[in-house]
């Protein structure tokens, strides 16, 4: 059992992280346009209060 134990530890100090190469850094440096996600500021803030409204409704009938 000790034996296992042993080979174990020698088997983690031999784990080295990759090194990075330049095609796999340039490979994702585009920027993304989020704008046609996003809603709109008066429907968000409209949406937030009515969950805050309906979580206060909860918690006072709880």
């Amino acid at each position: 059992m000790f034996e296992w134990f042993k080979r174990l530890r020698r088997v983690a100090k031999q784990l080295t992280v990759a090194p990075r190469t330049e095609e796999k850094i340039a490979r994702n440096t585009t920027a993304i346009n989020l704008a046609p996600y996003t809603p709109e500021p008066k429907a968000f803030l409209g949406q937030l209060a009515y969950l805050h409204l309906a979580n206060f409704e909860i918690l006072t009938s709880a």
